[in-house]
């Protein structure tokens, strides 16, 4: 293994750590699961602030005859895709870093990192009220 070099540091390398083997691929599982909870946080906020700036949006579309499942769904197939992506990218990134791939892993991992973020959206949409949507008012 090369030894990293930082500017005003001497050398060192990850062994002398004790990082080599399975103890550094305890410290990727770390990493991703960090990655993990971070993505989860984000993807869920993000959802969130687009049904908030989207809300009258939606009660228009429940009053022209929409069904909540038909918004949910939309955005339980949206939150899909951006974890597909994400899927995509963790894959070619575990490919390249350590050669095996865990896809059934990866796979489980997404669907229920899409699972749990959908909840909060599919709380929002089912609570929101009709009446004081349309007319501008908050839930």
């Amino acid at each position: 293994m090369e030894p990293y070099v930082v500017e005003g540091v001497s050398n060192f390398y990850l062994t002398m750590w004790g990082l080599e083997g399975e103890q550094l691929q305890q410290v990727f599982i770390i990493f991703a699961f960090v990655i993990g909870v971070t993505t989860l946080f984000s993807l869920s906020t993000s959802i969130a602030a687009k049904i908030s700036l989207r809300q009258f949006t939606y009660g228009v579309m429940i009053a022209n005859g929409v069904s909540r499942l038909v918004i949910n769904l939309s955005i339980l197939l949206e939150i899909f895709l951006v974890n597909t992506v994400s899927l995509l990218m963790a894959f070619l990134l575990s490919y390249v870093m350590i050669k095996s791939i865990s896809i059934p892993t990866l796979l489980l991992f997404s669907i229920i990192l899409s699972v749990i973020s959908f909840i909060p959206s599919w709380i929002t949409i089912n609570h929101l009220q009709l009446s004081k949507t349309i007319r501008g008012g908050n839930q």
